[in-house]
């Protein structure tokens, strides 16, 4: 209940910001008539493109293939009012078959009988991203009956099954993706699955709707990985953090259960395999097998906790390189947050037909936050490094700087920072989180 409160009230926090920002756009048709003003608004701070589907007025969507819509602003397209506007894509079209599905970056291989994944060929590298016999996406359900703490601790109670009843097999392909559907079931729960591969995208998604009533059990899914890595890496608030896959301490023993937040990364020095989650955060890592944690059945101190519908998703994203030469850090930004768009009226808007409020050019630095400071009408802005490297990034914002100081985690001003027109430069340690105060020129 107050998680459906919270998201109420972002819903209109979030659609009154984005009707405000439509309203001040210039979406006038070049075209002239026959087509439908869409407003397209990037919340990251670097430019993307990407598929996004949009309602029109009849009850149908479409397909709209938003291009270079730029760092934390907004561009205006136009859809035609019937029939599809065209993806303007220069890759093929994906493709599916009676156990695989293929686009221009992978091709994955399905054992339909149970489920598991037999093949990801990244065909960039020419690499698997499963070892030798191996399966990914493979479903195991664990005992689980912690001594305490039910709900927090994991207890592992020797018991183990393996998920391989499947049931109502689909696939298909479009323009956009080529599909691979079926449901997985085990005692008294049921999880569908659809294996995605977008036509621009190098990775795989998978998308989960879980039924769940289980209790005191555990389920994760493996990949049993074509890299061996002494350690993997996982993503942590404002860094990242690399754990052993071969514990030898007592210490390292007593962390079969580690906790990554977005993303985690084998790697060796030339390939390596990324896995991303919208929203589970419990891994673990042996030998070359990577695990995610799904669900969980705790009965105390609720005792239908985690019980009925869930819905999430996640990435396999094989890469040449280690995850930094990947974008592992931007790629797993963008799968948590999408493009947001929406159509308006046409009319005349000082903003133009596309704005950005603000870049920044290292890859590896990210404006993750821009807010009112609290005791004036600055802006604040966090920046972090992602790649554990001394970075010096240019910050450009849409309105001329008056000035720039850095400051604390209370937002006290420190040092002044050279300004030149609408931009200033940072140096940044590594994994250093900045704050920035900002006076616009009124």
């Amino acid at each position: 209940a107050q998680y459906d409160t919270a998201w109420a009230a972002l819903d209109t926090l979030t659609g009154r910001g984005l009707a405000g920002l439509r309203a001040r756009m210039d979406t006038r048709s070049p075209r002239g008539r026959g087509t439908v003003p869409v407003v397209v608004f990037n919340p990251l701070t670097w430019a993307r493109s990407a598929f996004v589907r949009v309602a029109r007025d009849g009850g149908d969507s479409v397909l709209l293939a938003a291009r270079d819509v730029p760092s934390l602003g907004a561009k205006v397209f136009w859809v035609p009012l019937t029939g599809r506007p065209p993806l303007g894509s220069a890759l093929p079209a994906p493709a599916a078959g009676p156990n695989w599905i293929e686009n221009w970056y992978l091709r994955v291989e399905v054992d339909t009988s149970t489920g598991s994944i037999t093949r990801i060929y990244d065909k960039r590298t020419r690499r698997e991203a499963l070892a030798p016999g191996a399966r990914g996406n493979v479903f195991e359900v664990f005992g689980d009956l912690p001594r305490t703490w039910d709900a927090w601790d994991i207890g592992y109670t020797g018991e183990r099954w393996d998920v391989t009843e499947t049931s109502a097999v689909t696939r298909g392909a479009d323009d956009a993706e080529a599909r691979f559907a079926f449901t997985r079931r085990w005692g008294t729960s049921t999880v569908a699955q659809t294996l995605v591969l977008g036509r621009e995208t190098p990775f795989l998604e998978v998308r989960n709707e879980a039924d769940w009533h289980e209790d005191h059990r555990l389920l994760k899914v493996g990949f049993t990985l074509g890299v061996r890595a002494d350690s993997a890496t996982y993503a942590i608030p404002y860094g990242t953090i690399g754990r052993s896959g071969t514990p030898r301490t007592q210490a390292e023993r007593a962390k079969y259960e580690v906790p990554g937040q977005r993303w985690a990364d084998v790697s060796d020095s030339t390939f390596g395999v990324s896995i991303v989650t919208d929203s589970k955060f419990g891994w673990d890592y042996h030998g070359n097998v990577l695990r995610l944690s799904l669900l969980r059945a705790p009965t105390w101190p609720d005792s239908v906790a985690d019980r009925g519908h869930h819905t999430f998703r996640y990435v396999i994203y094989p890469h040449a390189g280690d995850w930094r030469a990947a974008g592992t850090v931007r790629r797993a930004a963008e799968f948590v947050t999408p493009l947001v768009s929406a159509a308006e009226p046409e009319h005349q808007g000082g903003l133009g037909r596309t704005v950005s409020f603000a870049s920044v050019d290292v890859p590896g630095v990210e404006l993750t936050s821009v807010k009112r400071a609290e005791d004036s009408e600055a802006l604040v802005l966090r920046f972090v490094e992602w790649d554990g490297r001394p970075a010096t990034a240019t910050v450009t914002l849409r309105e001329p700087i008056r000035s720039a100081r850095r400051a604390n985690l209370l937002e006290d001003p420190g040092e002044a920072i050279p300004v030149t027109g609408r931009t200033f430069r940072i140096a940044l340690r590594p994994y250093e989180i900045a704050t920035i105060l900002v006076e616009p020129v009124r």
